[in-house]
């Protein structure tokens, strides 16, 4: 079966342990999550603060990566969700290149690419998908490193596939429940 990991600044529903050696941005502890299981948001500090939420879900890339990245997925509970930096929380999905060191300088401004659709989250079912064959369907970290080269070169290098939880300013930069209880379950998720 294949593993998602969830990031999230605290501990989420599983054991902890690392696929980078413990080099996670965000504070991150990462958790396994197979698909068809569920996660449910932490609670949010009053104020929100970046560390409380899930930030990234992710698994190895097969490389290189090709076609369109697709997840189903469903909310439910009676809480609502909130972005850690403020504004509508949002799903987006995503890709990572070996060696990212999460600077987002230099070269590395082109090693994390996030799709430019993304899903409010809100209760019940949602799907979002990509193309990875557009260039135009997916925005790097940082603006710098968007040109068309630098796509091409991380998805023949991909490590990380998977889908971030955060804001429009920082796809993601996380997600908490700020009243409630309330569960994200994966339905699937494939890159075909």
């Amino acid at each position: 079966m294949s593993r998602l990991v969830v990031f999230a600044a605290m501990a989420l529903v599983l054991t902890a342990c690392s696929s980078d050696g413990g080099k996670s941005r965000d504070r991150a502890r990462p958790g396994h999550i197979a698909l068809g299981e569920s996660f449910t948001f932490p609670a949010c500090s009053t104020p929100p603060r970046r560390e409380d939420g899930v930030h990234y879900v992710t698994q190895p890339a097969r490389r290189p990566l090709t076609g369109t990245i697709v997840l189903e997925y469903e909310i439910t509970g009676d809480g609502v969700l909130a972005a850690t930096e403020g504004g509508t929380p949002l799903l987006t999905l995503y890709f990572q290149r070996r060696g990212d060191d999460w600077t987002a300088k230099g070269d590395m401004a082109s090693y994390r690419w996030y799709s430019r659709t993304r899903s409010p989250l809100a209760t019940g079912p949602g799907r979002i998908e990509a193309p990875l064959s557009s260039y135009a369907a997916w925005g790097a970290v940082v603006s710098a490193g968007q040109n068309a080269l630098m796509f091409e070169q991380a998805k023949q290098d991909a490590s990380r596939v998977g889908f971030v939880l955060g804001n429009s300013g920082g796809a993601g930069h996380g997600v908490c429940a700020s009243s409630g209880k309330v569960t994200l379950t994966v339905k699937r998720f494939a890159v075909e």
